[in-house]
């Protein structure tokens, strides 16, 4: 999935959200704090007025941090602020300032991973703003990998190595309703349902929900994932060379494939046993596929009955499976006869005022259908402006 946002501050002025809202803005990351101290002027005003034009917000904190106390303070503070709102996209840390590069890179990853986690264990799902260089020379990813990032870099395509959820691709975005330049952002993960499901950012736990089943036990022949902030179950079956079909069989606790949790244990099927998905044909009659909108590379490859890693195998200029952009024609790995891809299912996007039984009523389905078609939605009566939903035929 790829969805359009910005992220702004006191810098872009008195936002006229409606207008905003008009366009194909989804989403929109706000500064709320800078320092010990700071709250941005226009934080209130926009958190306040941004939702109830349906548009999905996230909160950013500015760092001036020089020692792990300082963070601390730092992270404490934005808590406050943003405690009274609920986020249905992530809230960040924005570690970035060129004045605090003496401090050099171990100093610089201990402040970060001391204000995510303290923001963490308040209940938030946080991420990592900042740009490629401090990424790659200033700060040590490997000891922050269980948080999602959020990428700041200028270009027509990213370039980082690393996972990432988010990704700030322009500082020169010109919006109506905005009256100054304004960054430009993309996502790659369902946000709303991630956050929502997990009870984070102040959504209240899913209450009347059934207890999860527990992690499985695990067998010493048997190979065990415990999954970490910011991974896909896509991910995960390229990471271990099986197909997505497998991994979800594996684990028939997961019911929706979009939603995995940090700490859930996952069961790795053994690729001898048919986790790697079938033998390739040795003379495949590869088949050319567009990207469309909201497609990801799970979804083509189930919807071509091929696996994930063979799908990746044959698109090797695709470096991030999480990235991929309407338009792009991939190689489809041949079986012998590829049938044509199954018709794609009709889709409903949620307005403000929509409710689940009138849009089950105005696509002339049982309420009942439409629920089992979206199990990603735990609480019928909870959804949200800009929510894709799927309409049974």
């Amino acid at each position: 999935m790829e969805v359009k946002g910005i992220d702004v501050s006191t810098w872009q002025g008195d936002i006229d959200w409606k207008k905003v809202a008009s366009g194909e803005t989804k989403f929109a990351i706000l500064r709320a704090t800078f320092g010990t101290d700071g709250v941005d002027r226009k934080f209130v005003q926009n958190i306040t007025n941004a939702p109830k034009e349906g548009i999905f917000c996230g909160a950013y904190h500015y760092c001036y941090a020089t020692t792990t106390q300082a963070a601390l303070e730092e992270a404490d503070h934005f808590l406050q602020v943003i405690k009274p709102y609920q986020f249905p996209y992530p809230v960040a840390l924005d570690l970035e300032d060129a004045a605090l590069t003496f401090l050099g890179k171990k100093t610089l990853t201990d402040i970060a991973q001391t204000f995510l986690e303290r923001v963490r264990d308040a209940g938030y799902y946080v991420c990592l703003y900042s740009n490629l260089n401090w990424m790659v020379n200033l700060l040590d990813m490997s000891r922050l990998e269980s948080f999602d990032v959020w990428l700041a870099q200028w270009n027509s395509k990213p370039t980082y190595q690393g996972e990432f959820g988010l990704w700030q691709y322009s500082s020169e975005g010109e919006l109506d309703g905005i009256p100054a330049r304004v960054d430009l952002d993309l996502s790659y993960r369902d946000y709303p349902s991630i956050i929502q499901a997990a009870g984070q950012n102040g959504f209240p736990d899913q209450g009347g929900q059934p207890d999860p089943e527990p992690d499985p036990k695990p067998d010493p022949d048997e190979t065990y994932y415990t999954v970490k902030a910011g991974d896909t179950m896509s991910g995960i079956a390229s990471k271990f060379g099986v197909s997505l079909d497998a991994l979800l069989k594996a684990n028939p606790q997961v019911t929706n494939p979009n939603v995995i949790y940090a700490g859930q244990v996952l069961r790795v099927p053994d690729k001898s046993s048919g986790g790697g998905g079938p033998a390739p044909d040795p003379k495949p009659e590869p088949q050319k596929y567009t990207v469309k909108s909201n497609d990801t590379l799970s979804g083509i490859a189930k919807r071509f009955g091929v696996s994930l890693s063979d799908l990746l195998a044959a698109n090797p200029q695709i470096k991030n499976p999480n990235i991929i952009y309407p338009g792009q024609v991939l190689t489809i790995p041949g079986k012998g006869t590829v049938s044509a891809p199954a018709p794609q299912p009709k889709k409903y996007t949620v307005k403000s005022g929509d409710t689940l039984s009138g849009i089950a009523k105005k696509n002339n389905v049982t309420l009942d259908a439409l629920r089992k078609a979206n199990p990603q939605i735990k609480n019928p009566n909870v959804i949200y402006p800009g929510q894709v939903l799927v309409i049974p035929s």
